[in-house]
Parts: structure tokens; sequence; C-alpha cells
């Protein structure tokens, strides 16, 4: 019976030789961890891809379905709009311009750290409205003739929840910069999507003549009319249950009620009555204003 004991002793001892006798590349790579990225190596793989302004699909495409903010605002939701960009210096994490339900502004932060996946960074992201224990990651994906993000949502299982994708509307940004100012391009997004172009405008008199307006707010060729903005914010829905924007004439500003359809668009005057909560109503027909292709 001692004999197999000292068979396998012997057996052991030869395998152990064996084995430090290999050279490192050919031992068990599945013991040896790779070391994991640097953030300045994340950065260099993550900014040429993410960098730039970026907005969800599903409300740009809600906003061109149904040419009205309003109806689109169910879309508008958490995180709408973003800003990117990671220049040096840089620590372990990089902060990012965000919009939130389209009604103020949000800072999150973008760790320089491996995420779930080779192309996706852990966020310091929480939506408060989300009951579920939840982490958020950004990630990114080339399709074959654009590049989208998705804002990945893991549940306390750590399974993949839900995610929402994202457009890139402007490629240039600097977060110092004013014109960069993620807002202010969410609303120029808009204005180029929906409004901006060459129109021939009607008065309420029947005056004709010929319009322009611009996705920076400017306005031409509409009497003392000078600037719109229009309303993306309709968390608040007291006073604010239509489409609506401002328009600047000389130093007075002013709301004004519209309606666009297919190639025509429709500005009223309207006034907040008391009955007893305050509403926005529609009156006189202003301007008619047909686009011109």
């Amino acid at each position: 019976m001692r004999l197999p004991l000292l068979l396998t002793a012997s057996a052991l001892f030869a395998l152990g030789a064996c084995q430090r006798g290999q050279p490192d590349s050919e031992r068990d790579p599945t013991t040896e961890a790779a070391p994991a990225a640097s953030p300045q190596q994340l950065a260099a793989q993550f900014e040429p891809v993410m960098r730039g302004v970026w907005v969800r699909q599903d409300y740009l495409a809600a906003l061109a379905r149904t040419q009205s903010p309003y109806q689109a605002a169910a879309q508008a939701t958490d995180v709408v709009a973003m800003g990117i960009s990671m220049v040096p210096p840089l620590g372990r994490s990089v902060p990012v311009d965000a919009v939130l339900n389209n009604h103020e502004g949000y800072d999150l932060n973008l760790r320089l750290q491996p995420g779930r996946t080779p192309t996706a960074l852990p966020t310091s992201h929480v939506n408060p409205d989300q009951q579920e224990r939840s982490a958020y990651e950004l990630a990114y994906y080339l399709g074959p003739t654009d590049t989208t993000l998705r804002l990945n949502r893991y549940g306390a299982s750590q399974t993949l929840r839900d995610a929402v994708r994202y457009q890139r509307v402007r490629r240039r940004y600097d977060r110092n910069a004013e014109q960069d100012h993620v807002p202010e391009v969410l609303l120029s997004t808009v204005r180029g999507l929906l409004f901006a172009g060459r129109y021939a405008a009607t008065d309420s008199s029947g005056r004709t003549a010929a319009a322009e307006l611009t996705a920076d707010g400017q306005v031409r060729g509409l009497g003392p009319l000078r600037r719109y903005e229009p309303n993306l914010d309709f968390v608040v829905t007291l006073a604010n249950d239509r489409d609506n924007m401002r328009v600047q004439a000389g130093k007075h500003a002013r709301t004004m009620t519209y309606h666009l359809h297919g190639d025509t668009l429709r500005l009223y005057a309207a006034r907040i009555v008391q009955t007893p909560e305050p509403q926005l109503l529609q009156g006189k027909l202003h301007y008619t204003l047909v686009r011109q292709r």
C-alpha cells in the first residue's frame, strides 16, 4: 500500500519541477489579471467618440413626429441632453453638463474607470424617480453610419434594466464657452428641427411679407419681432398647457401661442386668466407663415 504513495509523491515532484521551468508566457493566463487602464488611457479611448453635445433620440423623434414640444414633453424626462469633453487636466472623473427634464441644469460625472463593457464608463447619475437601487453607465455604440450613446441602467441584481439612447447634435463642444452652453444648444437644435427656414408670411391685416426664423433665435420680416424662444419646459403646466414661445419686440417681450402643422406655422396672441387656476388662453391669430421650399 506504500508503493502508490511513493509514486504519487514522485509524480507531484516532477509536475512541480515542470511548472517551475515554464516561462511566464506559457503559464495559465486565467491566474493573472491584466492591469487596469489608467484614467488617461480611458480618456484617450473615449474622448474622440463621446465628445460633443448629445440629445435623447426618442425626444428628437417625438418632436419630428408631433411638431410640438408640448406633445413631445413625455419623452423629455431624466437626462435629456448632455455635453461631454475630456480635455486635460484630468482627474479620476470628468464633469458632464446636462439638462434634466428640460427643467434645470444638472451636473453628473463620468468616472474614468472600466465599466461593465469595454465601451462603457460608470457615472454618478441618480434618478430620484427610480425606486429600485440602480447604477448607471454611459456606453458608446459604433453603428455603420453613426455613433450613439446609451445611458444603461443596472438594477440591484446587476442586470441591465433599460437603456436610453442619445444622438449627437453637435461635435464641437467647449464647456467653458457660452455658445456651447448645453441648454442653449438644445434650444438651437429644436429651433433648427421645427422652425428655422424662410416663410411667406401674412399678418392679421392681410399684409404679406417674406420672413425668416433662424436656429439661433432671430426673426426677420415679422414687423417688430426680433427674437423668438419656444418653450421646452412643461414640468409645470399651470398657464403652460399648450405650445408657446417668448418673442422679443424691441425692449418688450411677450408670450405667444402657436400651432405648427406641416409647412404652416400660426402665431397667436396669448393671455393668462385665473379660472380659478392660471390658464394660458389662445387669442387672435397674428401671423400665418408658410415655409418656402
